[in-house]
């Protein structure tokens, strides 16, 4: 099995994430109070729990200077202390209690020309890119990051952030006299990123340094990238098993079936075969007996005419007794006690023909039943292999969770319409198809085939199932059609009749 350029592609792109602007959260408004009763406007940038950097020009000669913490209404003013100042590179430490807000985290090393950069203008930001490293007069003993970005005269040292958040350094005016500050025109300039660390470790302050370098946006791209074709070719191998061990199972069921068809066949052609013979074999005894009965028939049209000349015998008797001639009588006398013995002597050999054929009747009808018994065993076994032979559309249910998870369950036509009833749920033992998710129940829905139309049905599954966004009551069978949505838990899966 493949992977779809679309899923492959879908994959990508949900990796392809680009880093986040940078939130102004740890830049504060600052108010300068200085002795003409001017009052500057600037910006600080918190660097711990209770310190501020910023351009030490501003601070230089100032009699008060205040925080503005707006996370609480109305705006707080903090009263912040200097607590050090490099003149040479241009950086002063502030100090203030009571200022919320998280502190910011300091790039692992410094930017490189034509990387991302962001000026921190409190409420907005001002993107562009490294342009050079250089010394400019009268502004800081290092190396300053130079670069386009404008600032108006309310947001002198705002902070130079990578892409990543991190800060780089604190903007600086070009002129160092106070009263001469100007804005930039074309190039801008923030105080180098190992300058800044030199200045906070000089001054004892605590800060918090990032652990890994910054990555461009094309290089997290990049890197994403790298990272979803890897899961996209792991996906793929694992797909590749997972439709070898399907088809190597389907192939060790479909020869067990075949296997258990051919058996049953063999025993319906044997149990066919000896139902033929018992049906022979009553057939001749049937045709004995009916012979059998034929002479019987036979025997007692004899018996009559013996009666009847033993009769006429007796009324000869009769006329020579009325005659006088004693001896005739004697002779007839003697003639109808022979008659008498013979007459006893057949009816005792009649009754026990007589016995001998209801008996032979009553193992004919024995065998007429067993007959009619295995002929219904042979209509039986012979539906046994029509339902044997029958067969249905493969179904394939192509998945997808909530996350992105995938899977697949390809239900067998034959097995569907032999059976009758397809399980889907957990536990291997216990279904026809296993789903290996938490969230899936034991046994979670069963798929049925009844008069050739294919149902679903919820076996009170803990997550519930749906078909086209519609809950299922459990046990109550909901048809599926081709293109419908089955959902089961988070998982929702297409439906195809191959």
């Amino acid at each position: 099995m493949k992977i779809s350029p679309t899923f492959a592609l879908t994959m990508l792109a949900s990796s392809l994430f680009i880093a986040p602007h940078a939130k102004a959260d740890y830049v504060y408004a600052m108010h300068i109070e200085r002795g003409n009763s001017r009052i500057i406007e600037a910006l600080a940038t918190k660097v711990n729990d209770t310190q501020f950097v910023t351009d030490a020009e501003l601070v230089s000669g100032a009699d008060k200077i205040f925080l503005l913490d707006s996370s609480v209404t109305p705006v707080a003013k903090v009263l912040a202390t200097v607590s050090f100042v490099d003149k040479q590179n241009r950086l002063a430490v502030l100090t203030a209690s009571s200022v919320n807000g998280k502190a910011v985290t300091i790039a692992l090393n410094p930017q490189g020309p034509t990387r991302q950069i962001s000026l921190l203008l409190g409420g907005s930001q001002s993107d562009s890119v490294v342009q050079r490293y250089e010394p400019k007069k009268d502004l800081a003993v290092g190396p300053l990051y130079v670069h386009t970005m404008r600032y108006t005269d309310k947001q002198w040292a705002a902070p130079l952030v990578n892409n990543c958040g991190e800060l780089l350094g604190i903007s600086v005016y070009e002129s160092g006299v106070f009263s001469r500050m100007n804005l930039p025109e074309i190039f801008a300039y923030a105080t180098g990123t190992a300058q800044l660390k030199s200045v906070l470790d000089a001054g004892k302050v605590s800060y918090t340094v990032a652990t890994d370098v910054c990555l461009s946006d094309i290089e997290l791209a990049e890197k994403n990238a790298e990272e979803a074709r890897k899961k996209v070719e792991e996906a793929q191998k694992e797909l590749e098993q997972a439709d070898k061990e399907a088809q190597e199972k389907l192939e060790a069921a479909k020869k067990e079936a075949e296997a258990e068809l051919e058996k049953q066949r063999l025993e319906l052609e044997k149990a066919k075969t000896e139902a033929d013979d018992v049906a022979k074999k009553t057939a001749e005894e049937l045709e004995k007996a009916r012979l059998e009965l034929e002479q019987l028939e036979k025997d007692r049209e004899k018996v009559n005419e013996d009666i009847e000349r033993l009769e006429q015998e007796k009324k000869s008797a009769e006329e020579a007794k009325q005659l006088g001639d004693q001896q005739k009588i004697y002779l007839a006398a003697g003639a109808a006690a022979v008659f008498l013995i013979g007459l006893i002597i057949f009816l005792m050999v009649l009754r026990k023909r007589r016995a001998a054929i209801a008996e032979r009747e009553q193992q004919l009808q024995q065998k007429q039943r067993e007959a009619s018994g295995l002929e219904h065993e042979k209509q039986q076994l012979s539906a046994e292999l029509q339902q044997l032979h029958r067969t249905f559309n493969d179904i394939l249910l192509d998945g997808v969770a909530s996350d992105g998870r995938t899977a697949r369950i390809k239900i067998s036509g034959k097995a569907l319409a032999q059976q009758g009833v397809q399980v889907i749920g957990r536990e291997s033992t216990q279904v026809d198809y296993a789903l290996a998710e938490a969230e899936i129940s034991r046994k979670h829905v069963q798929i049925i085939l009844r008069d050739n139309r294919v149902y679903v049905e919820d076996l009170k599954s803990q997550n519930g199932s749906w078909v086209n966004n519609q809950a299922l009551i459990p046990h109550q069978p909901v048809e599926l059609t081709q293109g419908a949505q089955l959902k089961l838990s988070s998982f929702t899966f297409t439906v195809t009749f191959l």
